[in-house]
């Protein structure tokens, strides 16, 4: 009892200061964001650095014709351990070696994650454009007239089957307002007989290459699209194998997949049990005079 008393005491004296610490850490992960991992903070300042030196560029994904801008992001998506060996892989140009330079500049002190305290505007709440099984295409408003070229950064959360929430920041660095999310195992999370909701929500994180990072709110939970569910499940035979040795029963079982789904489904599965009606009696086993088992 006086250890209760004792407790409570305690409680009262300190709440004030739990309750801040409490909502520092939900202020920190709810509305500032995850701690971003140094080397995509790396990249994407990398990545803006080099399409403020060079605007004229075009720098999405599927157009990058500017020389310039080409060799400038040489360096920003490998590891950097200091400035001389970057530039070995420059091969004298010179984008590329302003390129090692600003990273040099961001290895010193903590600029590299907190920025130099000037935000970008926040992005706005990203909007779903399409999904299927394997991927979730996102877009958001972009940002104009900001000091710098922004770059974004994808956070992305994920809840259901057997995992606890998970936070992680993809490794794509995006120059335009739009992303598509591919999950090549959709299942790796799943228990083997079942596929259940995996949840997840998604936050833009905008950044220039000096500048500290904002954070736009969080989406609603979004789902991957379900397969149709497979019909007419039959069995096609059941017969006793002596010579296999292993499962002696073996089972032959067919179905109709989901109409107008069968090309985008790789793999299925099947779950089955003994009928637990089913009884039966083992009878012992007796020896011949040979030794032999009957």
């Amino acid at each position: 009892m006086r250890s209760l008393v004792m407790f409570w005491k305690f409680f009262r004296q300190n709440s004030f200061r739990l309750l801040l610490i409490l909502w520092i850490f939900t202020f920190y992960y709810k509305v500032k964001g995850v701690p971003i991992d140094s080397a995509i903070v790396r990249k994407a300042r990398c990545y803006a650095n080099c399409i403020t030196q060079n605007p004229a560029a075009n720098h999405t994904a599927t157009n990058r014709d500017a020389s310039n801008c080409q060799e400038c992001l040489i360096p920003c998506g490998t590891p950097f351990s200091d400035e001389e060996t970057c530039k070995q892989s420059c091969n004298n140009t010179s984008s590329c070696e302003k390129s090692c330079v600003f990273l040099a500049q961001l290895q010193n002190g903590s600029f590299l994650i907190t920025g130099d305290g000037s935000f970008p505007p926040k992005p706005g709440i990203p909007t779903i454009t399409s999904r299927n099984f394997t991927s979730i295409s996102l877009k958001w408003d972009p940002l104009l007239n900001t000091s710098g070229a922004v770059v974004y950064l994808i956070e992305m959360t994920f809840t259901g089957e057997e995992s606890k929430v998970s936070y992680k920041y993809l490794s794509e660095v995006y120059v335009s307002s739009r992303a598509t999310v591919k999950f090549e195992l959709p299942c790796a999370n799943t228990t083997w007989s079942e596929y259940k909701d995996i949840f997840f929500r998604f936050k833009i994180a905008v950044l220039t290459g000096n500048s500290s990072v904002s954070y736009g709110p969080q989406t609603s939970q979004i789902t991957l699209t379900k397969p149709d569910s497979v019909t007419n499940v039959t069995l096609d035979s059941l017969v006793y194998d002596s010579a296999s040795i292993a499962d002696k029963i073996k089972l032959t079982v067919s179905w109709n997949p989901p109409k107008d789904q069968k090309d985008l489904i790789s793999h299925y599965g099947a779950h089955f049990s003994a009928d637990s009606s089913c009884q039966y009696e083992s009878l012992p086993r007796v020896e011949d005079s040979n030794g032999v088992s009957k």
